[in-house]
């Protein structure tokens, strides 16, 4: 769970789990998402998606990003460090 620079690469909160590994963001929830939308460190939106279900993996470059998660019942938000 936890890289090589101590930062840990996996969250987990309220159903939702959020993680990455070789330049992948990976997604998943216990009800189906409806929108993932991923801002960049400056608060650029790079991402939106609509996957309507519950997982999605999203490619991305080294940095830091923060990950906005919406389903029906809830809004979740966390930052994850891509390498």
């Amino acid at each position: 769970r936890w890289d090589e620079t101590g930062i840990d690469n996996t969250t987990i909160s309220g159903g939702f789990k959020v993680s990455t590994s070789n330049g992948m963001i990976t997604i998943s929830a216990s009800e189906d998402i409806n929108i993932v939308t991923i801002y960049d460190s400056m608060g650029k939106i790079i991402s939106q998606v609509e996957p309507k279900s519950t997982a999605y993996d999203h490619q991305s470059q080294n940095g830091i990003y923060i990950v906005e998660i919406k389903t029906n019942s809830q809004i979740f938000q966390t930052k994850v460090f891509v390498k």
